[in-house]
């Protein structure tokens, strides 16, 4: 008797050892033994439990296929599964389970017994792997319709050859699907020598990053001429020596940028020329009858010239413009004294305006590095702007402050001021200011789109504070040498 009691502790110990779950239930499925392994699996202790049906802790399994379960138990097959559970904090679970029918002594059945293991992380692991393969899947799907929609060039390559192209980019290069499936077509034999170091950075970031910058090159075609194109490029996570390129034809591109040279080129002299030519003509006219004494014709010269001057100075601006628009803007580089600069824009302008005073203030060293005569350009339309927005006004003062790294340069005008609602479109082109009496001043409104497009390709910047009625502050920040 001892020894009956001694077995049935020592196996009732070693079911509380068990991890696992150990879940007995009648024939009508209501629980009857829960081991600690369930308590710890489920977070229910067994008087929680005990009395109450599996479905506490399996709430998405239908009882219909429950049943259908159990049947197949009671016909004598174990049942092997996997199940969704829920702890008691309502967090999913995933249980391994065995359900084996339990009898009695004499052999009827009296219950079900389920074994169940929790293999919750192993089903997440599991789940994840198919959620990255729907989703490696999708994005396979979606590549291969932009291969086959032959929209743009599609490349993929490894460290030497084109491995597999579209239609698009053969029809760019000029070669065909058997030259590619050769394996001849190597990247590096199309690429001009003067593209190979760009598209050596390229590789390097690939291998780095993952992805390159879309930037510009040339392949060579089949026939010898060459193909401009915008190309991008990013690495296989399965494969980092293949990767997949994009690339455009820009060749519409090019031709239309190489117009817009030709047009800057031809205009700068088929627009100019002509008033070169009237301006010379007129300034000899002027000296002439200055040395003649016939003052009364002078007037009306000095107006041609003046208006001579000001047509220049528009051609001048549309020229610049559409120079920076095409980014073809010369800029020369060289150390330019600042101070020295505002001291012989402001001996030209002087003379030129003699209602407004000058007043030049601050003028410690300050030394850059840039294009003197485009630094000179800005302040030029600075300066003159504030002398033709400040008419009721005569002073315009220009301020020069340094920093250890900083130039600033101020021009403050008292004039009519800029409205708040436009302060943000002063430096767009052909914008032009006007006052409280929608008074719209002279001008192309492209001397400040031009200034702020030199004072950025300085590493500076402009910038405008204006009080409508009370005038306006430009300020220069330029870097110091």
């Amino acid at each position: 008797m001892a020894n009956s009691e001694e077995l049935i502790q020592f196996q009732a110990t070693i079911l509380a050892s068990i991890q696992e779950s150990v879940i007995v239930t009648d024939l009508q499925g209501s629980i009857t033994y829960w081991n600690k392994g369930a308590e710890h699996i489920f977070g229910y202790t067994a008087s929680e439990v005990l009395g109450k049906t599996p479905a506490l802790l399996y709430p998405t399994l239908s009882s219909d296929a429950l049943q259908a379960d159990l049947q197949h138990v009671l016909a004598g097959e174990d049942y092997l599964g996997e199940w969704e559970g829920r702890r008691k904090d309502g967090t999913t679970i995933w249980i391994d389970i065995r359900t084996t029918l339990m009898h009695s002594l004499e052999g009827a059945p009296i219950g079900f017994l389920g074994l169940g293991k929790d293999v919750t992380q192993r089903k997440q692991a599991e789940m994840l792997v198919q959620q990255q393969k729907a989703a490696l899947q999708h994005s396979q799907e979606q590549a291969r319709r932009l291969i086959d929609a032959n929209i743009i060039g599609v490349v993929i390559a490894d460290n030497r050859h084109i491995l597999e192209a579209n239609d698009a980019f053969l029809e760019m290069v000029g070669y065909t699907q058997e030259d590619v499936k050769s394996g001849r077509l190597d990247w590096w034999d199309i690429t001009p020598r003067e593209f190979l170091p760009v598209s050596m950075k390229a590789v390097q970031e690939l291998q780095e990053q993952g992805i390159c910058a879309p930037f510009e090159k040339a392949y060579y075609r089949k026939d010898g001429s060459q193909v401009p194109i915008l190309i991008g490029a990013a690495r296989f996570q399965q494969d980092p020596f293949q990767w997949v390129c994009f690339a455009l034809d820009i060749t519409e591109r090019k031709d239309l940028e190489q117009r817009k040279d030709d047009f800057i080129s031809i205009a700068s002299h088929e627009l100019k020329a002509p008033l070169s030519s009237l301006k010379g003509f007129t300034q000899l006219l002027i000296k002439r009858l200055e040395r003649k004494a016939q003052v009364e014709e002078l007037p009306l010269l000095r107006k041609m010239d003046e208006q001579v001057n000001r047509q220049v100075k528009l051609i001048d601006e549309l020229l610049d413009a559409s120079k920076i628009q095409a980014g073809r803007l010369d800029y020369e580089e060289e150390a330019v004294d600042l101070t020295l600069l505002l001291r012989e824009t402001i001996e030209q302008l002087q003379p030129t305006y003699p209602t407004h005073i000058l007043a030049l203030s601050g003028t410690a060293p300050a030394i850059t590095v840039g294009d003197k005569d485009r630094l000179g350009q800005v302040f030029t339309n600075l300066i003159t702007n504030a002398i033709k927005y400040s008419p009721d006004a005569n002073t315009v003062e220009i301020l020069l402050a340094t920093s250890p790294q900083t130039a600033t340069i101020r021009v403050r005008d008292y004039g009519v001021g800029i409205p708040q609602a436009h302060l943000k479109h002063i430096f767009e082109r052909f914008y032009r200011a006007y006052d409280s009496r929608n008074k719209v001043f002279s001008g192309l409104g492209m001397g400040l789109y031009i200034a702020y497009e030199i004072v950025k390709q300085h590493g500076g910047e402009l910038i405008v504070e204006s009080e409508e009625g009370k005038g306006s502050t430009f300020t220069v920040s330029l870097p110091l040498k």
